[in-house]
C-alpha cells in the first residue's frame, strides 16, 4: 500500500527543488501491486501565514463517498460499517492513524458478542478474561477506538463484575484495569455519560479496607469515583463523616481516604470548607499529603465555573442506585443555585485568604528545608508513628511536590491589584502622619533609634500583587524565601524538592497556558455579568518566568543529578514560555564554561541546558531572533576549535567529524565481551553515532558528499581493531541517509578488500569465540563491519557464496550472518524511508510543529524485483547450505565446527524474513488447536482467537510458487533443527554448550521469528515514547516535530505485526521442536497455545526418582519460570498434581536441588490461591441491565443463545471438575504431610497448601482439623499450624452463622447528651448493650449505632452447629479436652526464643479454639495455667499470658454463667501476676493488656479494668523502687491507649490523682504521667457543631466564620492547670537548690516533666492544641533554656520551643506568640535568652511566614533593629542574621526606610580614642549601623537592588579597616556578596559603576590604595627622587590615608626600599597615631 495518493498538507519544497529519491507509500489501486516504491511529487509550499490564524471548521465525515478502491480510503469496510455511531473526533483520530500506516485498517467486531455471552453464562475466569484481552489489545496496541456509547456498555459490565462478592483477586484486577482502560478519557465519558452506583465498592471496602486482597479494589475505587452521581455527596457524608475520630489517627486516616476516594469533584462547594476546617486541626503528615493530592484535582478542574454548576445535578439522571442508597434532602443555606452560575472562585482561586495562608505552609514546610532548629519539621511524621500497619496499605496518595504546584497554577488569575511593571519606577513611601517625629541620633541610643516604628503606610489602590494575581505573588514570596537553597555551594536533600517544585510549576503553567488558547476552553475570560477574568494573562506568564529565572540558573550548575534533570525540564518549559528571558542568560552562562572547559561537571550542566533550551535556537516559531546564535553554539560544543578559525557550517560538519573519528581511533581495545570498554564507552559511540545520524539524514546533498568522502577516506585508509564495532555503527547510520550513494561508494572497496583478505588467509582458521579475534583477521573484519553498515546490492550474491565457504572464524561467521539478516530485512520489511523533522532543507521549517493530518510518511514496501532477489539469496546460498547441513546429520557423522558456521548462516537468513510469507489459520486448524490449549475445559468459542490482518507481508497468495518454496523451505529447515537436537542429545558428553546455544537460538528463530516479536515492539513503543519526551514542549501537546511521527506509524506498525505473531499455528513439527526444547529445559515458549499444556508432563516426570540431577534441575528451573510455575499453580486441575509432585522430590538430597526445589514451591505457594466459586452463584441485577444494554447496539446474531447456553454448561462442568481436583489436591497433599517420611521442611509447604485449600463454600473435615491442631505443637520450631487452626474454625463460623445473633443495629437521635451518655455507659453496670469500638460520635451521629447484647445466662450464642460440621467439632473437641494437648501445646509456646511479647497467632488460635468449644477445654487446660501463672520464668509467663488471652478472646459471647466461673477463677491471679511482675516479663503483660482491651467494651473485662485502676489509685508514686510505680503505670498505659476516647468516663479522676505527683521523685514516672496528660488533652478534644450530625457540621462549616472553631481545636482541658502551673513556677524557681542539687528541687522536676508533655503533644495529631498552654508558659519556658546546671531542662525546653515552630498554629495566636518572644528579646536581663530567642523568631517566621501579617513583619524587623546595638556581640550578630532572612519578604518601603537610617547612622558614628570612656559605645554604634547595612545587603544573595552598588562602595567601604569586630563585619559581608554573585557576575557587574566597581574589588581582594600606590612608586624606581618633605607632606594631609590600610601593608611598604630607604625611620612615627584603627594594630575593643 502506498501514501503518495493522500493530498499532502505537510508544505513541500520549492518547484525548482528536485524531488527526494525516496519511495512514497501509496493505497491507490492505480500504483503497482506490493512490494512497488513510488516517489511522492512535490508540491510548494504555501506562503506562509501571520502567526495565529485560526483553523477551518471540522466538517462532518462523509462515510458514503469512501470506498475500498478509492485514493482517500485508509479504513476497511468492516471498520466503516461497526463504527458508524462514532464522533466525528472518533472518526478523525482513527482517520489519522490509518493514515498513517502502510496498510488498511481492519478490525475484529466478535468481542463485544463474546462479551455478553461470557457474562449471561457466568464464565467470568476464562472467556471475559480471553476476549476482554483481546479488546484491550485492539485499544492499546492497535489504536482502535471503541464508540461511545459501547464503551460506557462495557465499562458498566467490568464495574459490576468487579462488584460481585467472593470474586477472584485476579479477576477484580483485570477487570479494574480493563475499566480504566476504557474510561481513562474523563472529557469524553462524564457522569453526564457513565453513571455508577458507589455503595457496592463501599461495602467490599468496609468489610476490610485494610486485606492485601482489597487492594486492586481500592485502586478500582479510584477510577470510577468520577463517575458517581453528584446528587449521592450527601449520603456519601452522611455515612463518612460519623466515622471520623479524631483521638484515633488510624480512624482518622482511614475516613479520610473514604472522603477523599468516593465524593465527586464536580460539586465540592457543600463539603470542601469542612474538609479544609478539619485539615487545619491535625498534624499528620500523610493526611496533608492526601489532601493535598485531591485539593489540587479540585483546583485544576473548577477553573471553569460551570463544572460546578448546581443545575447540573438535576439535569444528570440519576439512574443508578444500589440497594441502600439514599438521596437525602439537606436544607439549602449558601449553596447558589442562580441562574447565572459564577463557580466556585473565593479570594485565590476556590480558596478563601485563610486557606490560602494554610495551603503555602504546608507548601513551604513541603520542601523540606532543615533551618539550624532541631527537627522542627519532624512534628507530623512523628505523629504519623502511631499509625497502625494496615494504614501503609491504602493507595499511596500523589507526592505532594506535584500536588502544591497545581494547586499553586491552577489558583493563579487576575484577582488583585498589580505591582508596577519591573521597568517602572517604584514609588516610595508616602509621607509620615502628622504628628510622628523622628528622634534624633545625638539625642537616643543607637537601639532606640533603630527601634523607631517604621510606620505603616496605606495605598491608595489597597495591597498590590505581583501581575495581579495573589497565587503569584505567594509564589515569589515563597521562591523568595527559599532563594538561597537553590546554589550548588549550599547542597542537600532540599535541593531536589525545591527543584522538582519549580519544575512542576513552570510544566502545569504551560499545560494550562495553551489550553487556554484553545477555542474549547472553559475557563472564565471574561464573565457577561460579573465581569469577572479567570484566565493567565501575559504579564502573569512573564513575571513566572522573572521569579523563577535566577533560582533556576543557580541550580543549573548542582552536583545532583536528580537537580539537574528538574532544571533542565524547568529551562525546556520556560524557554517556550518567554524564550527571551531565558535563551540569553543561558548563553551568557554557557560561553565561558565551553570555551575555558575547566570543570567537566560545569561543562556537562551547559550543554544539558543548551539542550534544553534549543528549540528558542532553532524554531522561528519559539523565538525569531535565536537562529543567529546556532552556529556560535555549534562550534563552542566541539572542544579544541578556535571561533575565529572556522566560519561556514560546512567547516563545523568538517570539524565535527572531525572529531568523530579521533574519538573512535581513542576507544580502548576491546574487552572481553566484545565490547571496546565498559558501559560508559558504548553509551559514548551510541551517543556520538546517533548525533552523526541525525546530522547526515539532514544534510544536502553536497555536504552529504563531503561527510561520505571523509568517513571513506578514514575507512579506507586505517583498520582499527578497537573501532570496529563502532565505524559499524556509523556507517549504518550514513547509510540510512543516503542507502544508495553509501552502498556504491564502500560496497566496491570492502567486496575487493574481504577477497584479498581471503585469498590471503583471512578467517582461515576455526575459532569459537566472536570476542578474541586473530590479528591477521582485523581487515577482514574491519570491512564485514563496514558493510554490514550499508544495505543490499545485487552483486552480492557471489561474495555472500564466498564469505559463506571460507569464513571459519566465529567473529567471520558470525559477522557474516548478520550482514545476510541485515540485507534481507531491508529487502522484505516495510518500515518508514526515513525520519527526518522537516521533508526540506530550509530555515523557516526548523523546529516546526505539525498537526497529525499535516503528515506525509514515506514507506518502503518491497517490490517484486527485491522479493525475488531475496527468494534468490535462499536458492543459491541458503537452501545449499541446508543440504549440506543434513547430510552432515547422517549416521555416523558428528556436529562439528562446520555445523555451527553453516547453521549461524541458515539461521540469520532465516531471521530476516519475518514478513515475508504470510501464515494462515483455517477454522479447522483453529478448532483443532482449542482442544490442545493450556485453557482447560473451556468451549472453542470462549477462546479468543487473533484475525490476522493486513501488516506488510510481501507474500500472501497460497497459490503462488513464491509463497510455497519459502514455505516448504522453512518446513525443512524445522525438520532439519528437530534431527539435529536428537543427533546432539544422541552424542551425549560430546555436545558442546556452544553447539547447544546455536541450537537453541536457531530453535528460537523458527518459532518466533514472525511478524514482530514481543521485545522488538516493546523497544518501538519506548523509542516512540522516548521521542515524544524530548520534542514535548508541553502537556498534552496536540502538534509534534515530523520525526515523530514517523516514529508514531513505525510503532504502530510494528502493533499490527504484533498482533499476526500472537497465535501461531502448532502443527506436528512445532510440538517434536517444544518437546525438543523441554529436552534441553533452556527456553519457555508460552507464544504457542498448548505449549505449556504439553510440557508439564515431561516438566513433571523428570522430578520423578531416578532422574539425573542436572535433568532434574533443568526441569526445576523450568518450573520456575512464571510462564510454566504461576500457570500450573493457577490452575486447579494442574495444581492438583504439581504441587505432590514438588512434595516428592525429598528423594534427591543433594543441596543444589533443595535449594532449585525450596525456589519453586516458594513462587509456586505464593501464587496459590484458596479454590473459591461463591461469586458465580451470585446474581447482580446492574450487571444484567448493563447487559441488555450492550446487546441493544449490537447487531442480532441467531447463534448468541445457542453460544451462551454451551458456554454455561461448561462453566458448570468445569467448577465441578475444579471441586474434585481441590478435592484430590487435599487428599494428595495430606497422605505427603502426615507420612512419617517427610522431611519437616516439606512438612512446612505441605500445611501451607493444606492450609490454602482450607474453603469457605465447603464444611470442614475431622481430617483437617486433627492434622492442623497435632501441628501446633511440632517438636521443630519452624513447623506450626496455628494459623490453619485459625482459618478451619474461622470458615467454620462463617458457614455456621452469617451473622452474630448478638449484633443489633439501633436507631439514634444525634445530640451532644446521647455522646455524652454512650461514654459515661463505659463506667456502669454490666448487664448493658455492648459498645465495642464506638465509631460514631465525636464529630457527627449516623442514622444508627451498630451494639451487641448480653449473651443469655445459660443458653450458647451459637451452638448448635449445622449438622456437616458434627465430625469436625467432634475431632476438635476430643482433642482439645485431652490434657496431653495442652501440656504439647503450653511446651511449645514456652520454648525460649527471642520473643519478649506475645505471639498473635498463638494467642489466636487458642481464641478459636475457645470460641467454638466455649469452655469445654478449660478443664484441662486449668492445672497446666496456674503452673504458668506462678511461675516467674520468662518464657512460662509469655506462655501464660498467650493462653490466657485466647481464652479471655474466646469467652466473648459465652453463656454469663460460664464467663463467670472463668472471671471469678482468674481474679485471684491478678495479684499474683501483678507481684511476678518482673523487668523482663513487663513487656509480656503489657501486650497481654494491649490485646485483651483492643477493640473492645471495658465492661467484659471489667475485673481487670477495675483491678489496674485500684493500683493506680493506691499505690505510692514516690516508692523506694521506681520500679513498683512504674510497672503499674505501664500496664495502666496499656488499658488507657487502646480503650482510647472509651476512658474518658475515669479520665478526670486519674488526672487528679496523677497531678498532685506532677513533682514526684523518679523521673520515670514523671514521664508516665506526661504522657497521661497529653493523652488526656487528645480525648478530651471535640467539635462543636451544635448538633452532632453530619448534615449540621458539614453546613456550619461552610456558614460559620473562620474564627469560629468548630473543630474544637484549641486547648482548653489543662488550662486551669497551665494558670497554676504559671504561678507555682515563680515560688519553684525562689525555692531553687543551685549546683549539683539543682535536679532534685521541685522547679527542675515538673520544668522536665511540664517540657515532656508539651513536646509529646507538639509531636500528636491534636498538636495544634499545645499552643494555648505554651502561649502562658512561654517566659517560663525562656528561662528554663537559660538553666546552667540543669543540662536535661534547658535542652528539652530549647527543643520544646524550636519544635513548636514547625507546627502551624491557630491564627488568632500568630500575634500573641510573636509578642511572648518579642518580650523575651526585650526584657530578658540575660544575654544567652536573647540569643536563643533571635534564632527562634528566624525559625517560626520562615515556617509560618504565609500567615504573618504585613504589620507584624514591620514589628519583627524593629525588635530586630533594636537588637542589633546589643551589648554582647554575639546577640548583635544574631540580631542581623535573623535581620538578613527577614527583610527578603519585607515590605520595600521597610526595606528603604531601614536603609537610610543604617546609613545616616553609620556616617554619624564618630568613634574617639580609645582611652575615651565613650570608646565601646561608639564601636557598638557603629558596629550596629554597619550590621544593618549588611543584613540589607545579605537579604538579596542574588541579585544587586539599585541601592546596593552605593552602599557597597561608598559606604561599606570605608569601614574595611574599623576596629574589630566592624572590620570583621564588613569582610564577611563583602566576601558572601563575592560568593552569591560570582556565578551572576556577567550580569550584576552592569549595576556598577566603573569606579565602583574599582571600589568594590578594593572591597572584596583588600588591596589598599596606599599599597598599591606605594608598590607602582617602588616599580618605576620613583622612590629615590621623592624627598623626605614630600612624603611627610603626603601623609600630612592624607593622601596616603585615602582608604585606610593595615599595619601589616603599612610595615610592608616601609620596608619596600631595599637597603633601607632613609625615610623609614621618618615615616614610622607619623603612622603610629592611626594604629588604633586597624585590626593589627591593638587589642580588640570588645
Amino acid at each position: 500500500m502506498k501514501a503518495s495518493s493522500i493530498t499532502p498538507t505537510e508544505p513541500q519544497a520549492p518547484s525548482q527543488a528536485p524531488a527526494p529519491q525516496t519511495a512514497s507509500a501509496s493505497r491507490s489501486s492505480a500504483t503497482p501491486s506490493p512490494g512497488s516504491t513510488q516517489a511522492a511529487t512535490p508540491k510548494p509550499p504555501p506562503v506562509p501565514g501571520p502567526p495565529g490564524g485560526g483553523k477551518k471548521k471540522r466538517k462532518p465525515p462523509d462515510i458514503s463517498s469512501l470506498t475500498i478502491n478509492d485514493d482517500s480510503s485508509y479504513l476497511s469496510n468492516d471498520i466503516l460499517d461497526d463504527d458508524l455511531d462514532m464522533d466525528n473526533y472518533d472518526f478523525s483520530k482513527l482517520r489519522t492513524y490509518a493514515k498513517s500506516l502502510a496498510t488498511l485498517c481492519h478490525r475484529s467486531r466478535s468481542s463485544d458478542d463474546r462479551v455478553v455471552q461470557c457474562v449471561e453464562a457466568r464464565g467470568y475466569d476464562v472467556g471475559l478474561l480471553q476476549w476482554d484481552s483481546m479488546i484491550n489489545y485492539c485499544i492499546i496496541v492497535l489504536r482502535y477506538l471503541i464508540p461511545k456509547e459501547k464503551r460506557i456498555c462495557l465499562a458498566k459490565i467490568y464495574f459490576y463484575v468487579v462488584t460481585i462478592p467472593g470474586m477472584s483477586t485476579q479477576m477484580v484486577a483485570t477487570r479494574s484495569d480493563a475499566f480504566k482502560l476504557l474510561t481513562k478519557s474523563k472529557k469524553r465519558i462524564g457522569v453526564d455519560g457513565l453513571r455508577l452506583p458507589w455503595k457496592p465498592v463501599y461495602e467490599i471496602l468496609s468489610a476490610d479496607l485494610f486485606l492485601s486482597p482489597f487492594l486492586a479494589m481500592r485502586q478500582h475505587c479510584g477510577t470510577c469515583s468520577c463517575f458517581f452521581h453528584p446528587a449521592a455527596i450527601n449520603d456519601m457524608l452522611s455515612t463518612f463523616v460519623p466515622q471520623i475520630n479524631g483521638i484515633n489517627l488510624n480512624s482518622v486516616l482511614s475516613s479520610q481516604y473514604y472522603l477523599l476516594t468516593f465524593l465527586p469533584l464536580t460539586h465540592p462547594q457543600s463539603y470542601l470548607p469542612m474538609l479544609l476546617r478539619m485539615w487545619v486541626s491535625l498534624n499528620s503528615y500523610i493526611y496533608d499529603d492526601r489532601t493535598l493530592s485531591f485539593l489540587s484535582k479540585l483546583a485544576e478542574m473548577h477553573v471553569s465555573p460551570e463544572v460546578s454548576n448546581p443545575l447540573k445535578i438535576t439535569e444528570i439522571p440519576d439512574d443508578e442506585r444500589s440497594a441502600g442508597e439514599t438521596r437525602p434532602k439537606w436544607a439549602p443555606d449558601d449553596a447558589r443555585e442562580d441562574f447565572v452560575w459564577s463557580g466556585i472562585y473565593k479570594d485565590i482561586g476556590i480558596f478563601t485568604e485563610h486557606e490560602w495562608g494554610l495551603i503555602m505552609c504546608k507548601c513551604l514546610a513541603s520542601m523540606e528545608i532543615p533551618l539550624a532548629d532541631a527537627g522542627s519539621l519532624s512534628t507530623g511524621p512523628s505523629a504519623d508513628n502511631q499509625m497502625a500497619f494496615e494504614i501503609g496499605r491504602l493507595p499511596k496518595a500523589n507526592w505532594r511536590i506535584p500536588s502544591l504546584a497545581r494547586i499553586i497554577v491552577y489558583s493563579m488569575a487576575p484577582d488583585g491589584y498589580p505591582t508596577p511593571a519591573s521597568n517602572a519606577p517604584t514609588p516610595y513611601m508616602t509621607p509620615m502622619p502628622s504628628g510622628m517625629s523622628t528622634p534624633q541620633i545625638q539625642s537616643t541610643t543607637a537601639g532606640e533609634y533603630l527601634g523607631i516604628p517604621l510606620g505603616k503606610t496605606a495605598p491608595l489602590k489597597g495591597k498590590t500583587y505581583l501581575a495581579g494575581s495573589r497565587a503569584l505573588d505567594s509564589l515569589a514570596r515563597l521562591i523568595a524565601s527559599t532563594e538561597s537553597f537553590f546554589p550548588p555551594s549550599n547542597p542537600g536533600a532540599w535541593a531536589a524538592d525545591l527543584s522538582a517544585f519549580i519544575k512542576c510549576i513552570v510544566y502545569d503553567f504551560n499545560k494550562r497556558w495553551h489550553e487556554e488558547q484553545r477555542p474549547d476552553c472553559k475557563t472564565k475570560h471574561i464573565h457577561i455579568i460579573f465581569r469577572q477574568n479567570r484566565r493567565l494573562t501575559r504579564s502573569m506568564k512573564r513575571e513566572l518566568v522573572k521569579c523563577l529565572r535566577t533560582v533556576v540558573l543557580l541550580a543549573m550548575f548542582s552536583q545532583d543529578s536528580a537537580t539537574v534533570s528538574n532544571i533542565q525540564s524547568c529551562f525546556k518549559s520556560m524557554n517556550v514560555m518567554e524564550p527571551d528571558l531565558i535563551l540569553h542568560p543561558v548563553l551568557e552562562r554557557a560561553v565561558p564554561s565551553l570555551e575555558a572547559l575547566v570543570e567537566t561537571q560545569r561543562t556537562i550542566a551547559v550543554i544539558k541546558a543548551l539542550g534544553a533550551v534549543a528549540p528558542a535556537i532553532a524554531s522561528r516559531q519559539v523565538y525569531y531572533p535565536g537562529a543567529k546564535h546556532l552556529a556560535p553554539i555549534l562550534q563552542l560544543l566541539i572542544p579544541g576549535i578556535d571561533l575565529d578559525s572556522t566560519g561556514s557550517f560546512a567547516d563545523w560538519v568538517t570539524s565535527f567529524v572531525g572529531r568523530v573519528i579521533q574519538l573512535l581511533e581513542n576507544l580502548p581495545d576491546e574487552g572481553p565481551n566484545g565490547a571496546a570498554g565498559g558501559a560508559t564507552e558504548v553509551q559514548v559511540v551510541d551517543a556520538v553515532t546517533g548525533a552523526c545520524s541525525q546530522i547526515c539524514v539532514h544534510l544536502s546533498e553536497p555536504l552529504f558528499d563531503l561527510v561520505l568522502n571523509m568517513i571513506f577516506e578514514y575507512v579506507s585508509t586505517n583498520v582499527r581493531p578497537n573501532a570496529v564495532r563502532a565505524i559499524h555503527r556509523l556507517v549504518e547510520f550514513i547509510a540510512n541517509a543516503y542507502p544508495r550513494k553509501t552502498l556504491a561508494k564502500f560496497f566496491p572497496f570492502c567486496a575487493r578488500n574481504i577477497r584479498t583478505e581471503w585469498e590471503n588467509g583471512a578467517s582461515s582458521l576455526r575459532t569459537a569465540s566472536a570476542s578474541t579475534p586473530i590479528p591477521s583477521d582485523a581487515t577482514l573484519h574491519w570491512n564485514l563491519a563496514i558493510l554490514r553498515g550499508t544495505q543490499s546490492s545485487n552483486e552480492i550474491m557471489s561474495l555472500l557464496q564466498l564469505l559463506q565457504a571460507k569464513t571459519f572464524s566465529k567473529r567471520g561467521y558470525s559477522w557474516t550472518g548478520k550482514m545476510l539478516a541485515s540485507m534481507l530485512l531491508t529487502l522484505t520489511h516495510t518500515y518508514p524511508l526515513e525520519n527526518k523533522f522537516f521533508r526540506w532543507n530550509h530555515h523557516r521549517h526548523w523546529g516546526k510543529l505539525y498537526a497529525p493530518d499535516d503528515i506525509e510518511i514515506s514507506w518502503h514496501i518491497p517490490n517484486a524485483e527485491e522479493i525475488n532477489f531475496a527468494l534468490d539469496i535462499f536458492r543459491q546460498v541458503i537452501e545449499p547450505t541446508l543440504g549440506g547441513l543434513e547430510e552432515l546429520l547422517k549416521p555416523a557423522k558428528y556436529w562439528c565446527e562446520l555445523h555451527r558456521s553453516n547453521l549461524s548462516l541458515v539461521r540469520n537468513a532465516f531471521s530476516g524474513i519475518p514478513t515475508l510469507a504470510r501464515e494462515y489459520l483455517s477454522d479447522e486448524e483453529i478448532r483443532e488447536s482449542a482442544m490442545t490449549s493450556d485453557i482447560l475445559d473451556e468451549i472453542p468459542e470462549m477462546l479468543a482467537s487473533v484475525p490476522p490482518m493486513t501488516a506488510g507481508f510481501c507474500l500472501t497468495d497460497r497459490s503462488d510458487p513464491k509463497y510455497q518454496y519459502i514455505r516448504s523451505l522453512r518446513h525443512r529447515y524445522g525438520v532439519f533443527l528437530h534431527s539435529a537436537s536428537v543427533s546432539l542429545r544422541q552424542q551425549g558428553e560430546e555436545n558442546t554448550v556452544d553447539a547447544v546455544h546455536m541450537l537453541i537460538r536457531s530453535f528460537r528463530v523458527y518459532l518466533l521469528e514472525y511478524g514482530d516479536s514481543r521485545d522488538s515492539f516493546y523497544v518501538n513503543e519506548e523509542q516512540f515514547n522516548n521521542e515524544k519526551n524530548v520534542a514535548r514542549q508541553y502537556a498534552r501537546q496536540k502538534v509534534w516535530p515530523r520525526a515523530v511521527y514517523v516514529r508514531r506509524a513505525r510503532y504502530f506498525h510494528s502493533g499490527r505485526l504484533r498482533w499476526n505473531s500472537l497465535e501461531r499455528l502448532r502443527g506436528p513439527l512445532e510440538d517434536s521442536l517444544i518437546d525438543d526444547l523441554v529436552e534441553w529445559s533452556m527456553w519457555h515458549y508460552a507464544m504457542y497455545d498448548g505449549v505449556r499444556r504439553r510440557t508439564l508432563p515431561l516438566l513433571s516426570k523428570a522430578l520423578e526418582p531416578g532422574t539425573e540431577d542436572d535433568r532434574m534441575k533443568g526441569a526445576l528451573w523450568t518450573l520456575n519460570y512464571p510462564s510454566f510455575g504461576r500457570y500450573a499453580i493457577g490452575e486447579p486441575k494442574l495444581a492438583a498434581k504439581l504441587l505432590p509432585q514438588l512434595l516428592r522430590c525429598q528423594h534427591n538430597e543433594k543441596p543444589s536441588i533443595q535449594d532449585c526445589v525450596s525456589a519453586v514451591s516458594e513462587n509456586c505457594v505464593n501464587n496459590f490461591v484458596e479454590p473459591c466459586y461463591l461469586g458465580y452463584a451470585v446474581s447482580s441485577p446492574g450487571l444484567l441491565c448493563a447487559v441488555e444494554r450492550l446487546k441493544e447496539i449490537l447487531p442480532p446474531d441467531a447463534t448468541n443463545d445457542y453460544i451462551t447456553q454451551k458456554c454455561l454448561a461448561a462453566r458448570v462442568e468445569r467448577m465441578q471438575k475444579l471441586n474434585e481436583a481441590a478435592d484430590q489436591a487435599t487428599i494428595e497433599i495430606m497422605k505427603i504431610a502426615t507420612s512419617p517420611k517427610t522431611h519437616w521442611r516439606y512438612e512446612i509447604v505441605a500445611i501451607r497448601c493444606l492450609r490454602t485449600l482450607l474453603r469457605r463454600d465447603v464444611p470442614l473435615t475431622s481430617v483437617q482439623i486433627r492434622f492442623f491442631l497435632e501441628r501446633t505443637h511440632h517438636t521443630h520450631p519452624s513447623v506450626y499450624a496455628q494459623r490453619g487452626v485459625m482459618k478451619s474454625l474461622a470458615e467454620y463460623l462463617f458457614l455456621g452463622r452469617s451473622r452474630n445473633p448478638l449484633k443489633e443495629d439501633i436507631r439514634v437521635e444525634a445530640s451532644h447528651a446521647l455522646t455524652s451518655r454512650y461514654l459515661h455507659a463505659y463506667k456502669s453496670a454490666f448487664n448493658l448493650l455492648f459498645l465495642e469500638t464506638f465509631p460514631q460520635g465525636w464529630v457527627a451521629w449516623g442514622e444508627s449505632i451498630t451494639v451487641y447484647k448480653s449473651p443469655d445466662a445459660k443458653t450458647s450464642t451459637f451452638q448448635p452447629w449445622d449438622p456437616p460440621s458434627h465430625a469436625a467439632i467432634d475431632a476438635l473437641r476430643k482433642m482439645a479436652t485431652d490434657t496431653s494437648y495442652w501440656k504439647k501445646l503450653s511446651t511449645y509456646f514456652a520454648e525460649e526464643n527471642n520473643e519478649v511479647t506475645m505471639t498473635q497467632d498463638n494467642v489466636s488460635c487458642v481464641k478459636s479454639l475457645f470460641q467454638v468449644l466455649e469452655d469445654a477445654p478449660f478443664a484441662a487446660l486449668k492445672p497446666i495455667l496456674e503452673s504458668l501463672i506462678v511461675n516467674k520464668e520468662q518464657d512460662k509467663q509469655r506462655a501464660a499470658a498467650e493462653l490466657l488471652a485466647g481464652i479471655i478472646g474466646g469467652s466473648k459471647h459465652w453463656p454469663l454463667n460460664k464467663q463467670k466461673i472463668l472471671w471469678d477463677w482468674f481474679k485471684p491471679f491478678m495479684k499474683t501476676i501483678m507481684a511476678n511482675l518482673k523487668t523482663d516479663t513487663l513487656v509480656t503483660w503489657t501486650s497481654f493488656l494491649e490485646y485483651v482491651f483492643y477493640r473492645k467494651d471495658p465492661r467484659r473485662v471489667q475485673s481487670i479494668m477495675d483491678c489496674v485502676l485500684s493500683e493506680v489509685m493506691t499505690m505510692d508514686f514516690n516508692a523506694e523502687l521506681s520500679f513498683d510505680v512504674i510497672k503499674v503505670l505501664s500496664l495502666f498505659r496499656a488499658c488507657y491507649e487502646e480503650m482510647g476516647w472509651k476512658f474518658t468516663a475515669w479520665l478526670d479522676q486519674i488526672l487528679q490523682r496523677c497531678w498532685k505527683e506532677i513533682h514526684c521523685e523518679h523521673d520515670d514516672v514523671r514521664t508516665y504521667i506526661a504522657e497521661f496528660m497529653s493523652f488526656a488533652d487528645k480525648i478530651k478534644w471535640s467539635p462543636r457543631p451544635t448538633i452532632p450530625s453530619a448534615e449540621v457540621f458539614v453546613k456550619e462549616c461552610r456558614v460559620l466564620p473562620v474564627d469560629y472553631d468548630i473543630m474544637g481545636m484549641r486547648g482548653a482541658y489543662h488550662k486551669i492547670r497551665v494558670s497554676q502551673l504559671v504561678v507555682n513556677f515563680a515560688q519553684w524557681r525562689e525555692e531553687r537548690i543551685p549546683g549539683v542539687r539543682a535536679f532534685q528541687s521541685k522547679y527542675d522536676r515538673v520544668g522536665i516533666m511540664v517540657c515532656k508533655w508539651l513536646f509529646q503533644s507538639i509531636h500528636d495529631v491534636h498538636a495544634i492544641s499545645v499552643f494555648d498552654y505554651i502561649l502562658p508558659l512561654m517566659p517560663e519556658l525562656f528561662r528554663l533554656t537559660e538553666v546552667n546546671d540543669n543540662d536535661e531542662l534547658a535542652n528539652i525546653a530549647n527543643l520544646l520551643l524550636v519544635r513548636m515552630c514547625g507546627v502551624t498554629p491557630p491564627r488568632a495566636l500568630i500575634n500573641p506568640l510573636l509578642d511572648a518572644i518579642f518580650d523575651a528579646i526585650r526584657t530578658s536581663p540575660s544575654w544567652k535568652v536573647r540569643l536563643k530567642a533571635l534564632p527562634l523568631v528566624q525559625v517560626f517566621y520562615f515556617r509560618q511566614v504565609p500567615l504573618i501579617s504585613e504589620v507584624k513583619v514591620v514589628e519583627i524587623l524593629e525588635v530586630l533593629c533594636k537588637c542589633l546595638d546589643d551589648e554582647v556581640v554575639e546577640v548583635r550578630e544574631m540580631a542581623a542574621s535573623t535581620l538578613s532572612g527577614i527583610l527578603r519578604l519585607s515590605p520595600r518601603r521597610s526595606v528603604l526606610t531601614l536603609k537610610d537610617r543604617f546609613v545616616k547612622l553609620a556616617k554619624n558614628s564618630y568613634i574617639p580614642e580609645r582611652q575615651h570612656p565613650d570608646y565601646n559605645v561608639a564601636i557598638r554604634r557603629r558596629h550596629a549601623a554597619i550590621l544593618g547595612i549588611c543584613a540589607l545587603v545579605d537579604s538579596y544573595p542574588y541579585t544587586v537592588e539599585k541601592w546596593m552598588p552605593d552602599l557597597l562602595t561608598n559606604v561599606l567601604a570605608e569601614h574595611t579597616y574599623d576596629p574589630l569586630p566592624i572590620a570583621t563585619t564588613v569582610r564577611k559581608c563583602a566576601s558572601n556578596f563575592k560568593r552569591t554573585h560570582q556565578d551572576t557576575w556577567h550580569e550584576d557587574s552592569k549595576r556598577f559603576t566603573d569606579d565602583q566597581l574599582s571600589s568594590l574589588s578594593t572591597l572584596i581582594t583588600g588591596s589598599s590604595y596606599l599599597l598599591s600606590y606605594l608598590t607602582s612608586i617602588h616599580a618605576t624606581r620613583e622612590c629615590q627622587q621623592v624627598s623626605e618633605r614630600e612624603w611627610q607632606r603626603r601623609v600630612a594631609t592624607g593622601e596616603l590615608l585615602r582608604h585606610s590600610p593595615s599595619q601589616h601593608q603599612i610595615d610592608r611598604c616601609l620596608e619596600f626600599s631595599p637597603g633601607g630607604h632613609p625615610l623609614c625611620p621618618t615615616l614610622r612615627p607619623l603612622w603610629e597615631p592611626y594604629r588604633w584603627e586597624h585590626p593589627y594594630g591593638s587589642d580588640s575593643p570588645t
